[in-house]
C-alpha cells in the first residue's frame, strides 16, 4: 500500500468516526506476514523508553482500528533506556524483538 492509498484508507476512517483527528496523523507501513497483509507501526527514539513503547502501542492500536487488519508495534532507538523489558514486551518475547 502507497502512502496515497494510506491517506486515503485513514481519511474514511476519520470520517467514519473510527479514528480520531490526532490519531490520523499515527500513521504506519503495509507488508505481508504468513501471507497476510499486516501493518507495523514504528516509533524511533535515540534511547528507547517506557513512553516509546506506550506510544507505539497506541498508534497500533488506532491504525487496527482504522484498518480492520493486524498491527504490529515496533521501537527502535540507539539506547534502550531502564524499561522493564518483560512487562512491556511480554516475558521472554524481546529476543524476538531484536532487543539486544
Amino acid at each position: 500500500m502507497d502512502h496515497q492509498q494510506l491517506g486515503v484508507l485513514l481519511d474514511d476512517a476519520l470520517d467514519a468516526g473510527r479514528i480520531g483527528p490526532e490519531e490520523r496523523a499515527d500513521v504506519a507501513v503495509a507488508g505481508l506476514l504468513d501471507g497476510g497483509e499486516v501493518y507495523l507501526v514504528a516509533e524511533v527514539s535515540g534511547t528507547v523508553t517506557a513512553q516509546d513503547v506506550r506510544r507505539a502501542r497506541r498508534r497500533a492500536e488506532v491504525l487496527q482500528r482504522a484498518t480492520g487488519k493486524p498491527v504490529l508495534a515496533a521501537v527502535a532507538g540507539e539506547v534502550l533506556s531502564d524499561v522493564d523489558l518483560p512487562r512491556f514486551c511480554g516475558q521472554g518475547n524481546t529476543d524476538r524483538f531484536g532487543i539486544r
